[in-house]
């Protein structure tokens, strides 16, 4: 009877054991999917930014050409705002 009560109790602490393991499994698999999913949030917003700003600078490109005068080169907010959002995105 000693010997079935001890095979029964260390059955039930390896089955408590495995599911403890896979609780935390779980978890960490919850959390890495946020983390996941936090990120490429973060990426689709910079990629959106990095979109808006070109299109800026392309616009005021376009609109300072149809005025000749001088294009909009390095030093334009727009331009330094992509060459920022570039090297997020990297």
């Amino acid at each position: 009877m000693s010997s079935a009560y001890c095979f029964l109790c260390d059955l039930i602490m390896e089955v408590m054991r495995s599911a403890v393991f896979v609780m935390s499994l779980v978890s960490s698999c919850i959390r890495l999917k946020t983390c996941c999913l936090t990120g490429f949030s973060h990426f689709f917003e910079l990629a959106f930014l990095l979109g808006r700003e070109v299109a800026k600078l392309h616009t005021s490109n376009v609109h300072s050409k149809e005025k000749n005068s001088v294009d909009f080169q390095a030093g334009h907010p727009s331009s330094e705002k992509v060459v920022w959002l570039m090297s997020l995105l990297a």
